[in-house]
């Protein structure tokens, strides 16, 4: 799990770490006393839980919960405090869960096993799929070499359209819009199509495009997208989301618009 500690009090942080250590040994952990940090870690990291100190001179526990929560609305906070007046405060902000100093191992076990939102898993996809800013396509962080520049804008319209299966007409129609579809234009289609097999067979994930009588799809959970995260409520996503998708295209003028509407 990925889990911020944020406590005023260097003992307190460093406590909380060795317990968690301990019981999540493969898990990611931070520790600060500094809020404006806190903030930052949750921007640049998938923060799953944060243990949370309710009282700090530089911040309020609650108001830095409303704060992490606009973030990452499906952050887990876990308050911790050496008074109970704040019970009432933290239900409010819909706390995973609320601890009173000195914290026990056995405490930090019990706040995990009673979470509000379950940690996202990670995915053991090797293809990663990047539609926010240039559409991108990387095989275990490296650039998928496409032969042809419109075979990747051929992957890319399929990603758009979420892998739903497309027929010629409309494949023909997105990579040549002001063209009809001939018979040249039917043969360029066939050569695109053989090259994009081609191009995720070299790499092992053939698997990935979707072949059917007089269409195409892919297998969407045969990689990670960030668009596709985002639609599923992500916020590291929605966080990753600039107003810009799939820039070297225009096909995504649709989509853009959407995300736009979206993140209002």
């Amino acid at each position: 799990m990925h889990i911020l500690v944020l406590d005023d009090k260097k003992l307190v942080v460093d406590g909380v770490l060795r317990i968690l250590n301990r019981i999540d040994p493969n898990g990611e952990h931070w520790g600060t006393s500094d809020c404006s940090e806190a903030l930052e870690l949750i921007k640049e990291q998938q923060i799953d839980i944060v243990f949370l100190d309710i009282e700090m001179p530089e911040a309020s526990g609650i108001t830095m919960a409303k704060k992490m929560s606009k973030i990452n609305p499906t952050i887990n906070i876990i308050f911790i405090t050496g008074y109970a007046d704040y019970a009432l405060d933290a239900h409010k902000v819909y706390a995973s869960s609320y601890l009173m100093k000195p914290i026990t191992e056995d405490d930090v076990v019990d706040a995990l096993v009673h979470l509000r939102y379950q940690p996202m898993k990670k995915s053991d996809n090797k293809i990663e799929v990047r539609c926010f800013g240039v559409f991108e396509v990387l095989c275990n962080g490296k650039p998928v070499e496409f032969k042809r520049k419109k075979t990747k804008e051929l992957f890319a319209y399929l990603v758009d359209r979420k892998g739903a299966s497309c027929d010629v007409d409309m494949l023909i129609g997105s990579l040549w819009p002001d063209e009809p579809a001939s018979a040249s234009k039917q043969s360029l289609l066939r050569n695109l199509i053989a090259d994009l097999r081609k191009s995720f067979r070299e790499i092992g994930e053939e698997d990935i495009i979707i072949k059917m009588h007089n269409g195409l799809g892919l297998n969407t959970h045969k990689f990670d997208c960030d668009y596709y995260d985002f639609l599923r409520g992500d916020p590291k996503a929605r966080h990753k989301y600039s107003g810009e998708y799939m820039s070297q295209y225009d096909l995504g003028e649709i989509t853009r618009a959407y995300l736009d509407d979206t993140t209002i």
